[in-house]
């Protein structure tokens, strides 16, 4: 076999991906309604295929959940000031409805919670109504970076199972059948693709199911591991310091965790189910100012999309790392 056979298969490969999937990087697909009106988190409609609360499965790994205390409590952040207070206060309903269906898992033992204010917090232990002692508030001095995810387990969460996710999605079925030990034990890396919700009950709207819906688009938004040592926090803070909401934000750290970091990563997002709950109109920069808002954009970092296309973690559907039952 000739010695560049692999290397120009490599590169044909690459070309049909380019040609298939960058132009969905570069204009980001998101289905939205109507913002709801002010509710209460008791009303928010949570779609039966995610009101599941008790797990019927015999193993509990007590996951600790790192994401962001993300509601904007009445007050517009730095580019949000072209919504309405009343769209503002919608969106808070959904992230307040996803923490508290998430802290209602059986698999959940504890939410460390990123936080800025001091009103959020409150208003927080205010409207949250169960397992708020799984609740561990860590106070922070900016939006939450895609970096923190890391350095902080790094720093706090050696050896405990670890799903760090984005702050408007759901946690389904599943969880409490990973084999952490085993994933630990060959650094493997989820990066979940997320399902969408159908909320037609309510006649309000579905968001994209990108993981059974569509071909493979990227849009991992929950990453489960469990480190069995402290990362090198100067390449963690080299490659990935950066807001998980930039565009191709996923895309740098499943490159660096493959490529730097020499971990496995898989996307079993057919049997680990998470959904994306987000039907209010209201959406940040990333989603407003087309690929500028990138980290191909960012000339202190060296992404390329050379980068972007290596990074691709196709779907599956098997459970790899599986505890026996």
């Amino acid at each position: 076999m000739p010695r560049n056979f692999f290397s120009l298969r490599r590169v044909a490969l690459i070309s049909i991906a380019a040609l298939l999937v960058l132009p969905i990087y570069l204009y980001k697909i998101t289905l939205t309604g109507s913002a709801p009106g002010p509710v209460s988190v008791s009303d928010v409609y949570i779609p039966s295929e995610v009101k599941t609360q008790v797990s019927t499965a015999a193993f509990n790994h007590g996951f600790y959940v790192v994401t962001m205390l993300s509601i904007f409590n009445g007050k517009a952040w730095p580019r949000y000031s072209s919504y309405t207070v009343e769209e503002l206060n919608g969106r808070d309903e959904e992230y307040l409805a996803v923490l508290q269906a998430n802290i209602n898992r059986d698999y959940v033992k504890e939410v460390r919670l990123f936080y800025m204010d001091e009103s959020s917090l409150q208003t927080l232990k205010s409207r949250i109504l169960s397992n708020k002692h799984k609740i561990v508030p860590v106070k922070r001095e900016r939006k939450l970076h895609m970096a923190d995810f890391f350095t902080y387990s790094s720093r706090h969460l050696i050896d405990k199972p670890v799903i760090a996710m984005n702050s408007d999605i759901m946690l389904g079925d599943g969880f409490e059948y990973i084999d952490t030990e085993r994933m630990r034990d060959e650094k493997v890396l989820y990066s979940l693709t997320r399902h969408g919700v159908n909320k037609t009950e309510n006649g309000k709207c579905s968001t994209l199911n990108m993981c059974l819906d569509v071909p493979y688009q990227g849009s991992h938004d929950t990453h489960i591991f469990r480190l069995a040592a402290p990362l090198n926090e100067t390449i963690i803070v080299k490659m990935l310091d950066y807001p998980i909401n930039m565009w191709q934000a996923e895309n740098g750290m499943l490159w660096t965790f493959r490529n730097v970091l020499k971990f496995t990563v898989r996307n079993p997002c057919r049997v680990l189910l998470t959904y994306h709950y987000h039907c209010s109109k209201v959406h940040g920069p990333a989603e407003s100012t087309s690929n500028e808002y990138s980290i191909v954009k960012i000339p202190t970092m060296n992404w390329v999309w050379r980068n972007v296309l290596d990074s691709f973690t196709p779907i599956e559907s098997n459970l790899s790392y599986r505890e026996k039952v």
